[in-house]
């Protein structure tokens, strides 16, 4: 009998939910972002990475919660790199044929919009790999 309580499917949800308002607000990567990131990892740590996952969708899910968790703290660390310690991003504005010039401004993020989802890519097929490595040798009569 699994003696963790704590529903798997659950837990991920949740980490998704918390990751997707995170990610939802407009602006740079802050600071709480980070926060939010090293918390969530935490948990999924202390609930799930120790789980047996004998099928490879269940590592899969893993993986994918993980690394959109993660991406958040690469993004803190890539506005750290193209910002400063500020992390204040760049003002952006829009005009439409309705709206005076400028009248539409957004702190907007210094980041290159291919890094989330590339960094997404490239944690959800390393968590994989290992997390796939560690569950055979589990199963595995000398492991």
């Amino acid at each position: 009998m699994d003696e963790n309580p704590v529903d798997a499917a659950a837990l991920l949800g949740a980490a998704l939910a918390v990751v997707l308002a995170v990610l939802i607000a407009e602006g740079p990567f802050d600071y709480m972002n980070g926060v939010v990131s090293i918390t969530v990892l935490a948990i999924i740590y202390a609930y799930q990475w120790e789980r047996p996952r004998p099928q490879r969708k269940l590592s899969l899910a893993l993986s994918c919660t993980i690394a959109i968790v993660a991406t958040l703290l690469v993004g803190v660390a890539g506005e750290i790199v193209t910002s400063g310690l500020s992390l204040k991003g760049h003002l952006e504005c829009t005009t439409t044929a309705d709206t005076p010039p400028l009248s539409k401004c957004v702190q907007a993020s210094n980041l290159p919009f291919w890094i989330p989802p590339t960094s997404w890519v490239v944690i959800t097929l390393v968590v994989y790999a290992i997390d796939r490595h560690k569950q055979r040798r589990k199963s595995s009569p000398t492991g």
